[in-house]
């Protein structure tokens, strides 16, 4: 160290220092000033308490990590204390608000047949929240940790505040909101939930008891609705519509009568298959050279893909033909990707997985859009689409939607390829939907959500590719598109998309043999499938094969999906009817149905 030239120097380089470790020491010790000051809560409902908080043992064990009050229908919800509004929304067919409070702590209100807060709303204490059904949960988390709900109202224990992460003090996105209440509900929801797979004989008994009780003694949909409101009773009118709906379908594949009509159109189907044999071409035949004449390749890929991986130029275009400015890849934002081919006078747009996700109405008018695009800058062109999944339902709707399939503005389509397409839907989707009606379902699905490689299991196209759905329903009624060769190409072990779910009347079927749990999209970059759309593309019949091994396979894939839908499902709506949800008896639906029904094709 320097030393001071004169006392002077010494007094102020003694001050300096002073001042630094003064301000030093300050930042390091606590601020009484800034000291946290406990936030006040109150009991958010005056009613009986009918179950306490008892953590759980694991993750996945029964328990309550909340408070259940025995409220009586349309009794008022209070804030417990001051905050910002952090979640109001549906899960199932009620009510949810979660309430971050300036301490850090997030109260929870569950249960409740309408709202009056929304997101981003400030409330102070004891203002109302909204009403409750015949029981309420009210819960509480200090970050990650739910802990007693109680301990807030009577100060007894209070949790260590100043322990919750800073990131976790501030709003978080809806999403991760959603998923922080759903653990909430989770630990009683996923063990009675478990508890009621085991149970299966006393699930369907419960469930054929309560559906014959329903009709026999239920309120009129105008009783029911004055009792609860018209925005819970919509919801779940609309939940219940669901159930039946898919109900029916099981019932149409299980029960002794339905079993017949079910294993008649099976086998419609797997004749589609050996139809196609009828004009096959030999094994050692090799696929003729690409025509010189210039035609336009338009990809379309399916859920969850992502723009401008090229999912589908394993197929290798530019080997059958395409030239590389004649290859276009359909983006789900409107017009092409930009990293696929080199196509010009068209649209440029890059997308996400998300974006696969809207409905699939909206892309079809995309597509038609960009097919529009392709014929204004290549006016005489013929056009080929190459699809993946439900990327075949958007073209399909593309070219029969909004107006005359004959539309003049359209280039003209010689192909139609669809590899892995759900043309009657699937079976895995529809076990999806069924599961989506329920809270406890809605929980399994938001676990399963997290792993890699499950699409978001809420997404809208998903619930369309649900057998029976509204869009499902549509492309039934709409016929093939005159003068283009439609060609369903199916892998024999596909597990996402049953093989003969992929048969469609009026194209040529074919099924490929790929099995294994990645057969879905493993068909993409497979030697035989290549084969199969060259040879469409060709205009020539599918390879020669035995098809019937094949065909069992995939019989063998849907029943056993539909197996798990049906006792998931159950399971799922008796765990929520064993833990008191939904708060109320429906009505009798026999004359709303179709009412509700017509709401969710608008």
């Amino acid at each position: 160290m320097r030393s001071c030239k004169s006392g002077a120097a010494c007094l102020l380089q003694l001050l300096l220092t002073s001042l630094l470790l003064t301000g030093l020491i300050a930042a390091l010790l606590p601020v009484p000033g800034q000291a946290e000051t406990p936030v006040p809560y109150r009991a958010p409902v005056d009613a009986e308490v009918i179950d306490a908080f008892r953590p759980p043992m694991g993750p996945y064990g029964p328990g309550n990590r909340g408070i259940d009050y025995a409220t009586t229908p349309g009794e008022e919800v209070y804030a417990a204390g001051g905050g910002e509004v952090t979640f109001s929304a549906r899960i199932g067919p009620a009510w949810h608000v979660v309430i971050l409070h300036a301490d850090g702590i997030r109260t929870s209100y569950s249960f409740l047949t309408s709202v009056t807060r929304r997101r981003g709303d400030r409330v102070g204490q004891g203002d109302l929240v909204g009403t409750a059904g015949g029981q309420f949960h009210f819960g509480a988390r200090a970050g990650d940790e739910y802990i007693d709900p109680s301990a807030l109202l009577t100060r007894d224990v209070m949790p260590e505040v100043a322990l919750i992460p800073i990131e976790q003090r501030g709003p978080q996105s809806e999403a991760r909101e959603r998923r922080g209440l759903l653990g909430q509900l989770g630990g009683a929801l996923l063990g009675g939930l478990s508890a009621a797979a085991g149970v299966t004989d006393r699930t369907m008994t419960w469930l054929q008891r309560a559906t014959t009780d329903a009709a026999r003694g239920a309120w009129t949909l105008t009783e029911w609705v004055a009792a609860i409101g018209w925005d819970y009773a919509y919801g779940q009118l609309m939940q219940v519509g669901i159930q039946l709906q898919i109900a029916y379908l099981y019932l149409t594949q299980f029960s002794p009568a339905g079993m017949a009509l079910y294993l008649v159109e099976q086998a419609r189907r797997a004749w589609r298959f050996q139809e196609g044999q009828r004009n096959c071409t030999p094994s050692d035949r090799s696929v003729p050279p690409p025509a010189r004449t210039r035609r336009i390749m338009v990809m379309v890929n399916g859920l969850d893909s992502n723009g401008g991986e090229g999912r589908l130029l394993g197929l290798r275009p530019t080997a059958l033909g395409y030239a590389d400015a004649d290859i276009i890849e359909f983006s789900y934002r409107g017009g092409r990707t930009g990293d696929v081919g080199a196509a010009s006078g068209t649209t440029v747009n890059d997308y996400s997985p998300s974006d696969t996700h809207g409905d699939l109405r909206d892309q079809a008018r995309q597509l038609r859009d960009l097919l529009m695009e392709v014929r204004v800058a290549n006016p005489g062109v013929a056009v080929d689409i190459v699809a993946h999944s439900q990327g075949g339902l958007v073209a399909r709707l593309a070219m029969g939607n909004d107006g005359d399939r004959f539309d003049a503005r359209l280039p003209e389509v010689t192909n139609l390829v669809m590899l892995g397409t759900p043309n009657h839907g699937s079976d895995a989707a529809t076990a999806n939907a069924l599961l989506g009606t329920t809270v406890s379902g809605d929980i399994v699905r938001d676990a399963v959500d997290v792993l890699p490689g499950v699409p978001e299991l809420d997404a809208t196209s998903l619930g369309q590719l649900a057998e029976g759905s509204a869009l499902m329903r549509e492309l039934d009624d709409q016929p093939l598109p005159a003068g283009t060769r439609v060609t369903s190409i199916a892998a024999e072990g596909d597990l996402a998309v049953a093989s003969l779910n992929s048969s469609l009347e009026g194209a040529t079927n074919v099924l490929v043999p790929i099995r294994g749990p990645r057969a879905h999209t493993e068909m993409l970059s497979s030697p035989e499938a290549h084969r199969e759309v060259a040879l469409a593309l060709a205009g020539m019949g599918p390879t020669c094969r035995r098809v019937s091994a094949g065909i069992l396979l995939g019989e063998a894939v849907s029943w056993g999906t539909d197996s798990f839908g049906v006792l998931a499902g159950a399971a799922a709506i008796y765990a929520d009817h064993q833990l008191g949800m939904p708060p109320v008896q429906p009505p009798d639906l026999s004359d709303a149905l179709g009412v509700v029904l017509k709401a969710r094709r608008r």
